[in-house]
């Protein structure tokens, strides 16, 4: 309708590209945060929980094959969230660009993809670990307990 210039409707553009990436950004780096600060210390509380007990029945003659499954089962998990955690960090110190386009492009494809494979471990994680131990609300508590 010429309400905007060809200067001010590329302006705006630019502004969504960089307000779109600094959300994912931001987004990215609160995930990080409460891996690194709650699930995670949550887990290997947890899994050093049931390794002692593992242990302590192992010491005494009982070898439980349910319990070393679950302990192994949460070994990996944790791995699996230690892995994707460094490579979300590794995604986010190689995103930043001074073209906004480029930048939000790599928030598409790599930022996000890396998130979605962080949150599927966590995910994973929650299913098999104690309520007592789990730091956030889990799905259960947000369906049916609010």
């Amino acid at each position: 309708f010429g309400i905007l210039s060809d200067i001010e409707c590329h302006s705006r553009y630019e502004i969504l590209l960089e307000n779109y990436a600094k959300t994912i950004t931001i987004e990215a780096n609160t995930m990080l945060e409460m891996v690194k600060r709650q699930i995670l210390p949550a887990a290997m509380r947890y899994a050093g929980d049931i390794a002692a007990s593992y242990n302590e029945l192992a010491a005494s003659g009982i070898q439980n094959a349910a319990m070393k499954k679950h302990l192994d089962k949460l070994s990996s998990m944790i791995d699996c969230i230690s892995q994707m955690t460094e490579m979300l960090e590794a995604e986010l110190e190689a995103s930043g660009s001074v073209d906004f386009l480029v930048t939000a492009q790599n928030c598409r494809d790599k930022i996000i993809p890396q998130m979605n494979n962080l949150r599927d471990c966590v995910d994973n994680l929650e299913t098999i670990t104690s309520a007592e131990y789990w730091p956030i609300p889990t799905y259960t508590d947000l369906l049916h307990r609010v």
